[in-house]
């Protein structure tokens, strides 16, 4: 371990992940986490790329604040260490964010002593503007739209913001171009981006995609890293993949990773798993007998962000939707919000009941389920005839025990075969019709399809590990020895996937797998001899 000031010694109780209150404290630990990992550089080994594979860019960037862009270097770092050769992108565009200089200042003190010892480091300022493309104007749009639902946390937006916005998108219009001229000049193989919605994180993945680049990205939860290695990683892009190269695969090994979603699946109805979704275990309250369940996301989170296809946004999902049941069938709705909205530094702020409320009036058959209420999802989705998700991970359960799925938003799973999927408004209200009147039986090998998928999605894609840019997790990883951090499995993985293009959910079953067998070989050897 390193030897931290005192001060630096008490910052993880400081910064406890449950209890939020002291959690927004983290921005006044900027200063000192710069120096913290500063520290931490001098003691990393800055080794010469021994491949000749066309480098990875590493887009480090200003991030509300947190250690984001030190998460951001030591993967770097990491990739560096296996062989590959980086080129770190400094990201210095004036994004209307807090304290982007006092952010700015300590990136370039951390990129200025990389480069000293050999790194190589290029800044996106000295690119220059190239020309803008026509679609240009309409991609910065979306994503300054999303950075706004981001920012408000959803709720109504203020003057203020709505100039802020403004702000955003003029930034997001004069650095696309940029990026695309940095990409055009500097060769590289691949990208790895922080987020790839917030700030001008998404414009290396238009750019990239433009430039015919892989653009990997990251995110984080409190003790949980999602790596997707061509894709947005909140959205669990890249999900597909891994999917297609199990399903079809040895019968026993299929059966073995259904067997853990089933198992998973039961720690999440009783409340017991390690995300704690549930605000109570199933069975302990009872259901109201909604026969149409409609499950949200959590509306500004970037796995919901920029994801609706056929609707302009989710009131008009939900109002139309439930207007259509109203009107065409006899059966009683749940509208139920994300249970991890109970936390505070997760809720939504708006008012979707109020919403619906006004455009169509008060209706018995209709309930809204807030986030706290002492309901469990489970006990919802069993009276259910119909489930109606946006993209949420639900999806893949209903269908998994066997309900009827049909999928509004570009999910990762609505195309592996085993929910039902519009490609238009007009479809979507067919599907919704003959789902109403049980008209849609179930896809062909849909449990089955569902369980691989819930399997590599709950088990695999998340990888629990201290390894994290969320700022109590940064505190403890900072202060390992590097060696000891890159050595560590969860740390290889996250590497392996960036590195070699192999979705985590793969490499994390592969390892799984690995593990189990010599515990399998040991038990067949002791019933043997037990004969």
């Amino acid at each position: 371990m390193l030897r931290p000031l005192a001060k630096w010694r008490a910052r993880p109780a400081r910064l406890d992940p449950h209890r939020p209150r002291e959690l927004t404290k983290y921005k006044e630990y900027f200063v000192e986490s710069g120096e913290y990992f500063l520290a931490f550089l001098r003691r990393c080994r800055i080794p010469q790329p021994a491949s000749a594979r066309p480098p990875i860019g590493v887009v480090v960037m200003p991030w509300v604040s947190t250690p984001m862009p030190w998460y951001q270097i030591a993967l770097g770092l990491g990739l560096l260490r296996r062989g590959r050769p980086v080129i770190f992108i400094w990201d210095d565009a004036p994004y209307p964010t807090h304290d982007l200089a006092l952010q700015n200042t300590w990136i370039g003190k951390c990129l200025d002593l990389l480069a000293r010892r050999g790194a190589q480091v290029v800044k996106l300022s000295a690119y220059g503007e190239a020309v803008a493309a026509p679609s240009d104007r309409e991609q910065t749009e979306g994503l300054a739209q999303a950075n706004l639902l981001w920012l408000t946390r959803a709720r109504q937006p203020t003057a203020a913001d709505l100039l802020t916005a403004d702000a955003s998108h003029a930034c997001l219009s004069r650095t696309l171009p940029q990026v695309r001229n940095l990409l055009q000049t500097v060769k590289l193989g691949a990208l790895l981006v922080p987020g790839g919605v917030i700030n001008t994180s998404g414009l290396y993945l238009l750019a990239g995609r433009q430039a015919g680049l892989r653009v990997a990205t990251v995110d984080a939860d409190f003790g949980v890293a999602q790596i997707c290695t061509d894709g947005i990683a909140a959205q669990v892009a890249d999900l597909p993949r891994a999917f297609a190269a199990l399903w079809g695969g040895a019968p026993a090994m299929l059966n073995e990773a259904m067997d853990q979603g089933r198992a998973e699946l039961q720690l999440r109805r009783s409340g017991r798993d390690r995300a704690g979704f549930q605000v109570v275990s199933d069975a302990r309250a009872a259901a109201d007998g909604s026969e149409v369940l409609i499950p949200l996301n959590v509306e500004w989170d970037a796995s919901a962000l920029g994801r609706h296809a056929i609707f302009a946004d989710t009131a008009d999902w939900v109002t139309a939707t439930v207007a259509f049941v109203l009107e065409h069938s006899a059966l009683r709705v749940a509208v139920r919000a994300h249970p991890s909205e109970r936390h505070p530094l997760q809720s939504s702020q708006m008012n979707l009941a109020a919403i619906v409320q006004s455009r169509l009036g008060e209706n018995a058959r209709v309930r809204f389920i807030r986030a706290d209420e002492l309901v469990n999802s489970y006990d919802l989705l069993a009276t259910a005839r119909l489930v109606l998700p946006f993209v949420s991970t639900i999806g893949i359960e209903a269908a998994a025990l066997g309900k009827t799925v049909i999928v509004s938003g570009n999910s990762h799973y609505s195309g592996l075969g085993f929910v039902w999927s519009a490609a238009s408004r007009a479809e979507y209200f067919e599907l919704l019709r003959r789902g109403l009147a049980g008209e849609l039986p179930l896809k062909p090998d849909q449990v089955e399809k569902a369980w691989l998928c819930f399997y590599l999605t709950a088990v695999c894609y998340r990888v629990w590990t201290k390894f994290t840019p969320q700022p109590p997790d940064f505190w403890h990883w900072c202060g390992l020895r590097p060696m000891a951090l890159y050595a560590e499995p969860a740390t290889q993985h996250i590497l392996t996937a960036i590195d070699d293009n192999i979705p985590i959910a793969l490499v994390r079953h592969r390892w799984r797998t690995q593990a189990a067998a010599p515990a399998a070989a040991k038990r067949a050897s002791a019933q043997l001899k037990g004969k």
